[in-house]
């Protein structure tokens, strides 16, 4: 029987007319850690403290059981340390290419390193073996959808109608359920939509391409905010830049890693911090001031004299330990047969996915795309879901949220997943974002904020809108989401959930 660490934001005192569950995406994202964050305050303050807000550590993640864990602690490294090993191993010999993209030499010293990638690989696939074994199949989304229904029983009551708020891969959870439950829909937000069908049926590293299709797209939004920003706010610009000259900035600095051989920074690292750029608007001017800082040690000219901090080299983290090794186990064991496929395959791909869909992202897939495993993997979770062609009937009708520049999950899947709702009755709204990064609670807009109060408040929802934000990058204008005051003191326990498969 799985073990659920479940947190809550209460309601305001008296107040409370529901619950919303909620999902922060990854896969592998840990409930506890979300709500241990700011994001609770916007999650209560945009449902005006009426809900009690709840979030758990799916099985596999966090403080659940089972957790998974693919990394090895010794006596000379921690866990962590061991993760920050592994992935900066990656960045070193993923590919290595200029701004113009790959020539010959570069492919085949990426495929030269064929057998090394596939052993690092292998070597962390050992170790969640080792430490997890069988445990590995009754993780996933199935499973993951089960227990929150299981959840939902025990604290709302049999049978009731789940109101559900999930962003990222938290809307392939959404999808799920409303595929296998659908007279159990309540007041659905599904914020940054993952397709789940792209999720579900494609090989897995063949996704990748698809999650990335508005990479250009959002990059230029950030290139073109920093030189209307100008080099007081954005150190990359220069006076009267423009977008195109500040994206031939950053291709000097991509060029000047690649060429400087024996440097600690490469061409990889630098395409790193500008994923994270295209991402996480809220921070643009932090990644622009790094970029900034690796330019001043690669000698790029011209470079505005602003900022004269240290260069920071170590890798930036977004996931721990447990998110990056529950990935692993959730992203492969929904996905479909993988055999036949070689690491040399997937290697290929990246040489693709960099020449015809991303030059910043292509090279980035081993670091940021697990499902680029997947063909090495040993378990397929006990069972799996395949998202069909067309949706249920509803109990209730859903809010999509899509934003326009979003660099992982590109508006082209909201409004697909909003066609397919509609596609007997409409039962979906959509709501375009006309922000930067991912999902929208990076960028502020009070329209957008206006409709999902009024949709978890009321019940009401609107016709497909396209919402402004106020939150303009590098100028920083903040919203109410970032200064609630309320009280979002989280209460935690420990629930167990026999609903779906398990390994006893």
């Amino acid at each position: 029987t799985a073990r659920l660490y479940v947190q809550k934001i209460p309601a305001r005192k008296g107040f409370a007319v529901g619950t919303i569950f909620t999902n922060p995406g990854g896969p592998g994202g840990p409930g506890s850690a979300f709500l241990s964050t700011g994001t609770a305050s916007i999650l209560y303050n945009m449902t005006e403290g009426m809900f009690d807000i709840i979030s758990w550590d799916p099985r596999g993640v966090g403080l659940s059981s089972p957790s998974i864990n693919c990394f090895r602690a010794s006596e000379n490294t921690s866990f962590t340390q061991d993760l920050t090993n592994y992935y900066t191993d990656l960045l070193y010999r993923t590919l290595q290419a200029p701004s113009s993209g790959p020539n010959q030499a570069d492919i085949d010293r990426l495929l030269d390193n064929a057998t090394q990638i596939e052993g690092l690989l292998k070597s962390v696939l050992q170790t969640c073996i080792d430490n997890n074994g069988d445990e590995m199949k009754y993780v996933g989304t199935v499973a993951t959808v089960r227990d929150l229904v299981a959840l939902a029983d025990t604290i709302d009551g049999p049978g009731s109608s789940i109101n559900y708020w999930g962003f990222s891969y938290g809307s392939v959870l959404g999808s799920t359920l409303m595929d296998l439950y659908p007279g159990r829909v309540g007041r659905f937000v599904l914020d940054g939509i993952w397709d789940a069908r792209s999720y579900s049926q494609k090989d897995p590293y063949k996704a990748y391409p698809d999650n990335i299709q508005n990479a250009t797209k959002a990059l230029q939004a950030f290139y073109d905010a920093c030189a209307s920003a100008g080099p007081l706010r954005c150190p990359i610009a220069t006076n009267g830049a423009s977008g195109q000259t500040v994206k031939e900035w950053v291709n000097a600095l991509i060029d000047a890693a690649y060429n400087q051989s024996g440097s600690a920074v490469n061409s990889a690292m630098i395409r790193l911090l500008l994923s994270r750029a295209a991402r996480f608007p809220s921070a643009w001017k932090s990644w622009t001031e790094q970029l900034w800082l690796i330019s001043q040690s690669l000698g790029v000219k011209n470079t505005p004299n602003t900022h004269t901090r240290l260069l920071k080299r170590e890798l930036p983290a977004e996931y721990s330990v447990s998110t990056a090794s529950s990935q692993f186990a959730i992203w492969c064991g929904d996905s479909g047969d993988s055999s036949g496929t070689t690491t040399s395959d997937v290697l290929n791909e990246v040489v693709r996915v960099t020449r015809e869909v991303s030059n910043v992202h292509g090279p980035l897939a081993l670091i940021e795309f697990p499902a680029f495993y997947c063909h090495l993997w040993p378990f397929r979770a006990v069972e799996r879901h395949q998202t069909p062609d067309l949706a249920p009937e509803l109990a209730n009708s859903v809010l999509v949220i899509g934003n326009t520049y979003d660099v992982i999950t590109p508006l082209a899947w909201a409004q697909k997943l909003v066609f397919r709702l509609n596609s007997n009755k409409r039962q979906a709204a959509l709501v375009q974002h006309n922000g930067s990064g991912h999902p929208s609670w990076e960028t502020y807009s009070s329209c957008t904020w206006s409709i999902v109060q009024s949709y978890f408040t009321n019940g009401k929802l609107p016709e497909d809108t396209f919402c402004e934000t106020e939150t303009k990058g590098f100028f920083g204008i903040e919203g109410p989401s970032t200064t609630g005051t309320a009280s979002t003191t989280a209460t935690s326990t420990i629930l167990s959930a026999s609903s779906g498969p398990t390994s006893k």
